[in-house]
């Protein structure tokens, strides 16, 4: 997991190193308190014995009940995007990274 991602489970090593499945959540809290962003990372069955297949959620919400007026609703929509973006890369690899831009080509 640590070739690809930088948001994955810690196993300490008393533990067993193989799992028949696992999910990891974290619960960001951005711009004062008034969002949050919420990584998940789990394990999803795709039938293959060779390949393990974990899928990365990215969720961006506002924490605070009208927190966001109207008219500055595209401004948050462009924060939000941004951040997206920022924790995205934030919980990948350059290794991973370079296997996305292979399969741009």
């Amino acid at each position: 997991m640590s070739q690809f991602f930088q948001f994955y489970p810690f196993l300490g090593p008393q533990l067993p190193q193989k799992m028949a499945s696992f999910a990891v959540v974290s619960e960001f809290v951005l711009h004062e308190m008034r969002d949050r962003c919420r990584v998940q990372l789990t394990s999803a069955e795709m039938g293959s014995p060779v390949m393990t297949t974990v899928l990365l959620d990215i969720d961006y919400f506002l924490a605070q009940p009208n927190g966001v007026k109207i008219a500055e609703a595209l401004d948050w929509v462009e924060t939000a995007h941004n951040e997206i973006e920022t924790v995205f890369e934030g919980c990948i690899t350059d290794q991973l990274q370079a296997v996305f831009d292979e399969d741009k080509q």
